[in-house]
């Protein structure tokens, strides 16, 4: 007889399988009742088809997203002092090192 797919599982690991599972069920739970926070940030694209951000309070735009908008894995690659940018003239991808 041949088993296909067989995964063996560390004891220790089987007796952590019901404590992950609640932390999975309470973390699901908890953003399902997580409310939108009111934010005078609203997303517009402008007439060249690239999006800005506008603020109904301070009346001021910007290219850039707002933190208030970022989701938590845009606001973990923020802090990541590597960034992506591509040359216009060669359509090439490379990485910058930011420095504050």
């Amino acid at each position: 007889m041949e088993v296909q797919n067989a995964m063996i599982m560390d004891p220790n690991m089987m007796m952590m399988m019901p404590q992950m599972m609640a932390m999975a069920q309470m973390a699901m739970s908890q953003s399902s009742k997580t409310k939108k926070k009111f934010t005078p940030w609203t997303e517009h694209t402008s007439p060249d088809g690239r999006t800005y951000f506008y603020n109904s309070e301070t009346k001021q735009s910007s290219w850039s997203k707002p933190e208030e908008l970022k989701t938590p894995s845009e606001k973990l690659l923020s802090k990541c002092p590597w960034k992506e940018h591509k040359q216009a003239e060669t359509g090439k991808v490379i990485l910058l090192q930011l420095r504050h």
